[in-house]
């Protein structure tokens, strides 16, 4: 989806896009990070991100939610569309949708003041992680300069560098495959992260790679 908002946005000479993650997105995101007791420092959507050279903005995320913004569609007789699959129990995000939706009032807004206060106890971890990530990047996702800081921080920039390359809530066993292989320093291989993705070790950099096979 984002590739095609990237190809629409350059093909416009703009940098900037918006989209309509509204409160319920940030919600169910929330919830699947408290449940999969997730090492981000940040629970739920970002309202500013950034995909390639692309800045993200999410102007609904906090603010309204599905239903309000559907009675708003109807009351000015706006055309929206809904997704089928959205009504489907095959993916955990739908059945995390219906979880939330037959919670009362009050624990979804406990939901909501958790994933708030996880995020404001957490700002000065993301900000610490954040400098040590920028500068990993700056030097290209040097293997050298992985190796030489602690576990706790390894964790947290495997996570950062996925979430870079758009792979969103690894799990931390995924996080631990990783950094082994990492450290096992057998290069001529690579770590299968998804179907088609992989990752590589090429010139003590890291590198993710599509349609690689793995060994």
């Amino acid at each position: 989806r984002y590739d095609f908002f990237e190809k629409i946005a350059k093909e416009n000479n703009l940098n900037k896009i918006l989209v309509a993650h509204h409160l319920d997105d940030f919600l169910e995101t929330a919830y699947l990070d408290f449940v999969k007791n997730s090492q981000k420092t940040f629970y739920g959507i970002r309202e500013k991100s950034f995909y390639k050279d692309i800045e993200i903005n999410r102007p609904l995320l906090k603010r309204l939610g599905k239903a309000t913004l559907e009675r708003y569609c109807q009351d000015f007789k706006l055309d929206y569309a809904i997704d089928s699959s959205n009504l489907e129990d095959l993916y955990e995000r739908n059945q995390v949708r219906k979880i939330i939706q037959s919670m009362p009032s009050s624990e979804v807004w406990d939901l909501l003041r958790k994933t708030y206060k996880h995020n404001k106890e957490n700002s000065k971890k993301e900000k610490i992680i954040n400098e040590f990530f920028y500068e990993w990047e700056n030097k290209m996702f040097n293997i050298e300069y992985f190796l030489n800081v602690d576990r706790d921080l390894q964790n947290n920039l495997i996570f950062k560098f996925l979430e870079s390359k758009n792979y969103f809530r690894p799990n931390i066993n995924k996080i631990i495959s990783i950094i082994s292989f990492i450290n096992s320093k057998k290069y001529s291989k690579s770590f299968r992260i998804s179907n088609d993705q992989y990752l590589r070790i090429i010139d003590h950099k890291l590198v993710l790679e599509k349609n690689k096979n793995g060994n």
